[in-house]
């Protein structure tokens, strides 16, 4: 058994696939060191959680001090560092093997000027040279990791998702997740908007919460914004739909797409790198593909789960991820 600390500083979906990752592995001993935050926090702060959570409040700096009081009690064999920002940690932790999962890396941000696009690819390459393992969420992560250092141990994880089956269906449209810039929700009405001009009788959903000035938009348009949700009622709002629209303009890999999949629910999303070799998903790059793949999709019958991985598959990836990752950390450093 190894004793395995995920830190990171990022909320939301990162958080659910940490959980994800921890109620998966049956072998190793997990611990989760975050930074405290609201958004973040409130999935965290439950009773039921079977795995140790440390908050730190400030700076990367400070994550570094608790970093080293949890190590002080127990002596921590990997350190898994989620999301660019707690990715930087790697130059401050030395001795421990260091795992990096980006969630989508900084660079495939569209809200930033080049130049920094530039620095944060120049970053992402430096650090990698100094990483022992790499788990990406998606397959364009993973080939980047790989071909930038051949060296390194990579492996794809894919959230694990119980199966569930679809109910019966309404013209309902969905989308869930923050309402923020990224996710595009402005491209999102405009498909709605468009449906609805030639004719096409349907509802729309977008379940989440965010900026008050995205979240206005979308309900002049005639959107419903259920606000956060629990996930249970995320599920059933997924089982009542047709078509999950995911627009968002970068991505990791949405929690949602594994929830959609494991009902048979289909999913159309803007074009983006996240999708590479990602064939369970109709891609469209304007809004004219989009509305034709809606329609498409809304005279269909449902269809079998085309993408759902088992737990026990999951479970033997990460103890042969892990497991090398930490046999090869140990033999290099015996050697010096």
């Amino acid at each position: 058994m190894r004793n395995i600390l995920h830190i990171t500083e990022a909320g939301g979906g990162v958080i659910e696939i940490i959980k994800n990752i921890i109620e998966t592995d049956s072998k190793n001993q997990h611990a989760l060191l975050v930074r405290r935050r609201d958004f973040s926090s409130l999935t965290i702060e439950r009773t039921d959680l079977k795995f140790e959570v440390h908050f730190w409040d400030g700076n990367l700096f400070k994550a570094i001090q608790s970093y080293r009081a949890i190590n002080r009690l127990r002596t921590i064999d990997i350190v898994h560092m989620h999301s660019s920002r707690a990715g930087l940690l790697r130059l401050l932790i030395l001795r421990p093997a260091k795992v990096y999962s980006p969630h989508c890396f900084a660079f495939e941000r569209l809200d930033i000027p080049p130049v920094m696009r530039f620095a944060y690819r120049l970053v992402e390459l430096i650090l990698l040279k100094i990483s022992n393992g790499f788990l990406g969420v998606n397959s364009f992560e993973v080939d980047w990791a790989k071909r930038r250092n051949p060296r390194i141990k990579t492996s794809l994880y894919e959230y694990v998702a119980p199966p569930g089956t679809r109910m019966r269906n309404k013209e309902r449209i969905i989308s869930v997740g923050r309402i923020c810039k990224q996710k595009n929700p402005e491209k999102f009405a405009q498909i709605i908007s468009a449906l609805r001009k030639k004719g096409i009788d349907i509802e729309a959903i977008w379940v989440g919460d965010g900026e008050k000035k995205e979240k206005r938009m979308l309900e002049s348009c005639g959107i419903q914004v259920t606000g956060w949700r629990p996930s249970e009622e995320v599920i059933t709002h997924l089982k009542t739909s047709r078509v999950l629209l995911h627009t968002a303009k970068w991505e990791g890999m949405p929690v949602v797409f594994y929830e959609a999949w494991s009902i048979g629910l289909p999913i159309i999303a803007a074009e983006a790198s996240y999708l590479t070799n990602l064939h369970q998903v109709s891609h469209f790059q304007s809004i004219v593909e989009a509305v034709k793949l809606i329609e498409k999709e809304l005279k269909t019958e449902s269809r079998a789960n085309p993408k759902v991985k088992s737990k026990a598959i999951a479970d033997q990836e990460l103890q042969d991820f892990y497991g090398a990752l930490n046999q090869k950390f140990r033999s290099v450093t015996s050697e010096k």
